[in-house]
């Protein structure tokens, strides 16, 4: 069974976190959000509380195959946290796939996984690609090899789907697909 990591922060945006969390487990992908703050509990960036499976430091992230940064005010706080980067380091040298959405992507940028990468990311926030080498496309969402960005909250159905789609196949993507969209 495949296992996705979702990172949780206080300032999450909650569609663009649950929307592609409940997609994935609808196909049959382990999925553990976890929080990197030192609480199962986080306030979401539109006060919503929320409940994480795991903490970060309980985990072992080898475990997984693959990780998604969700947006929101709290992707500031991916930053702070050292362990989160080497993570994420590790993932693009094992070839495990990374996902961000929104303001996510520019993290992303930051730590310099995207250099030479195709991406995109919430309007405005371009720049953050940009001058940390990332070719940035103005587009939904958009994967290169193995890492998947998306724009913005509606993104986040085409975005929980191609991770689907990375990890289970294109079949089970458009049997996702029919099942809730009915297309």
């Amino acid at each position: 069974m495949k296992k996705m990591l979702v990172i949780w922060v206080n300032g999450l945006e909650e569609t663009e976190t649950i929307f592609p969390v409940d997609l994935m487990r609808r196909a049959g992908i382990k999925v553990d959000a976890v929080s990197i703050t030192d609480k199962l509990e986080i306030l979401s960036s539109h006060n919503i509380f929320l409940k994480a499976d795991k903490l970060f430091e309980d985990i072992n992230i080898d475990d997984y195959d693959g990780i998604m940064f969700p947006g929101g005010a709290g992707y500031k706080e991916y930053e702070k946290n050292l362990f989160l980067k080497e993570t994420v380091e590790k993932y693009i040298l094992d070839n495990k796939l990374v996902t961000a959405i929104c303001a996510a992507p520019s993290y992303l940028a930051k730590i310099g996984v995207l250099k030479n990468k195709e991406a995109t990311v919430y309007k405005g926030f371009d720049h953050f690609l940009t001058e940390n080498g990332a070719i940035y496309v103005d587009v939904p969402v958009i994967k290169d090899n193995n890492i998947i960005t998306a724009r913005s909250v509606a993104a986040a159905k085409d975005f929980g789907l191609e991770v689907v789609e990375y990890l289970l196949g294109k079949e089970t993507r458009i049997n996702l697909e029919e099942e809730i969209i009915n297309y």
